[in-house]
């Protein structure tokens, strides 16, 4: 993911999954489209701060690029971890939104197994789909208790442009 900023949410979404057994490994996006966000290798550095004290969480090498609009590069992953089960993490939103999930293809991103974490999208207004609809692997779905719901990057982000406390966050 992008992790601008790491938040609480993310925090208890990898603790949630390392509960249930998985092995987590958080793999920094370049950039986002869609937001203004810190340099890369800053943000690598608060992810890696802000999980190191959670057990089987693990920061996926830079040096190889993962990008999940791109197939060859989901088949590298694949192949990095070809004695597991592969699991994407993803919020419901990045799912009816991102262009990762556009593609139906073979060996897309919507093919692969998923952690899907339901959240309430404000972005889609009436729009009926379901992002369980568009996966075509496994799925776990799970929620986040309402507070962690709310801890969300993109509040984080609004609340630092206007100046306001974010440590909740």
């Amino acid at each position: 993911g992008t992790f601008d900023p790491f938040s609480a949410g993310h925090k208890r979404i990898i603790e949630e999954i390392v509960s249930r057994g998985f092995d987590v490994y958080l793999a920094v996006d370049e950039f986002s489209w869609s937001k203004r966000t810190l340099a890369k290798l800053l943000r690598r550095q608060i992810v890696s701060m802000s999980a190191a004290s959670l057990p089987d969480v693990y920061l996926f090498p830079d040096e190889i690029p993962v990008n999940l609009a791109v197939p060859d590069d989901l088949k590298t992953l694949a192949a990095l971890f070809s004695d597991r089960e592969i699991y994407l993490v993803a919020g419901s939103d990045v799912i009816l939104n991102a262009s990762a999930y556009r593609q139906t293809g073979p060996g897309t991103a919507a093919t692969l197994n998923h952690i899907l974490f339901s959240r309430v999208d404000t972005t889609h207004g009436g729009d009926s789909r379901k992002a369980e609809d568009m996966l075509r692997g496994k799925v776990v779905s799970l929620t986040l208790p309402a507070y962690y719901e709310s801890a969300r990057s993109t509040k984080n982000r609004e609340y630092i442009d206007k100046d306001k406390e974010v440590g909740m966050l």
